[in-house]
């Protein structure tokens, strides 16, 4: 399970600390109902357990998270008000906020591992993209923005399945450890570095739509092994200093998704309006951005791979607007040539 990841990029940047782990063996019991059967893994901020219910015989999964963590529920984080949202599973012991889920199977990143360079066959990314997608009209119904879309939060329905067909399972998002509702701050650092949107990286305000672009780059990377964005620092050929990872990974975005239609100029208007980091990206005399680099567009990197089709092209597009308003929602995404094909 990916329940127990390392300390999230919100947690390190609000400097909480991790706090007491809730001290749980095989065989206590919780509630007089949750038996302990045994540890399924442990971060800093949370440990997983597989455990009985007794009341009604079936196992299942309980994330507890240590005291600090649950301390700072509603305030910083907000696991327990996005789950309160979606689901009544949830149980209390002591200071230390404890999920109840169902346990779940493999993660998408063991699957994608059996893969030959890591390219998974296009089938079973459309299943799993259409299972995303099912469950971001959900969250984004409610106004809650999930905000961690990766591999390991990608669980399949398999537990107990032995030799399981990956598409007929069902596929599940998990790990709400991040996920903000309308409440929430929505300027803060989010998302896996490479699958970071647009919006995040020059500090506006970020909405649903950020997982949107989130769920886009991973779509490519399923299919193609690879990330469509490698931030990295760049020594400047001419010897004129290191270019940031951050500023690198902007110009690649617009080399590959910038469209007829999205000018410079649009673009900048947006960004100056709400960027708390407008001026590290973008410069207004001339009015560009900084860091520039080879056009080469997404069509370019999809034939580069061999995975040109016109449907997924339309389908990456439609995600990947460099201007948030302009990606599809989650609804309206799941009616595309290259879902229901």
């Amino acid at each position: 399970m990916s329940a127990w990841k390392k300390a999230s990029g919100l947690f390190k940047k609000k400097m909480i600390p991790p706090g007491i782990h809730l001290d749980l063996r095989p065989h206590q019991t919780l509630h007089s109902r949750y038996e302990i059967v045994e540890p399924l893994g442990q971060g800093r901020y949370s440990t997983v357990w597989l455990a009985k219910d007794n009341k009604i015989g079936t196992r299942l999964a309980i994330k507890v998270l240590t005291s600090e963590a649950s301390a700072y529920q509603g305030s910083y984080t907000y696991e327990l008000d996005v789950l309160q949202t979606l689901t009544k599973h949830r149980r209390r012991d002591s200071d230390h906020l404890c999920l109840v889920t169902k346990v779940l199977g493999a993660s998408l990143l063991d699957v994608q591992r059996t893969f030959d360079g890591r390219r998974v066959p296009a089938p079973l990314v459309r299943h799993v993209t259409r299972h995303m997608l099912r469950a971001l009209v959900c969250l984004h119904d409610a106004n809650i923005v999930h905000t961690d879309i990766k591999q390991d939060n990608i669980m399949f329905d398999s537990y107990g399945v032995e030799s399981p067909n990956y598409l007929d399972a069902e596929v599940m998002l998990s790990d709400y450890g991040t996920a903000t509702p309308h409440q929430g701050d929505h300027r803060r650092e989010i998302q896996p570095i490479a699958l970071r949107c647009p919006e995040a990286l020059l500090g506006c305000e970020w909405t649903t739509k950020a997982d949107i672009w989130n769920l886009g780059c991973l779509v490519f990377e399923l299919l193609s092994g690879t990330q469509l964005f490698r931030p990295q620092p760049y020594e400047r050929p001419d010897g004129a200093g290191t270019i940031a990872a951050d500023q690198y990974h902007f110009a690649f975005i617009y080399s590959h998704l910038r469209t007829d239609d999205e000018s410079n100029g649009r673009l900048m208007n947006f960004f100056y309006a709400d960027g708390d980091r407008f001026d590290h990206f973008y410069s207004l005399d001339p009015p560009k951005i900084k860091v520039t680099s080879t056009r080469e567009t997404l069509e370019d990197v999809l034939r580069s791979y061999g995975l040109f089709t016109p449907e997924l092209h339309s389908f990456l597009m439609y995600m990947l607007r460099i201007h948030p308003d302009d990606r599809l929602t989650a609804k309206e995404l799941l009616e595309h040539p290259w879902i229901t094909m």
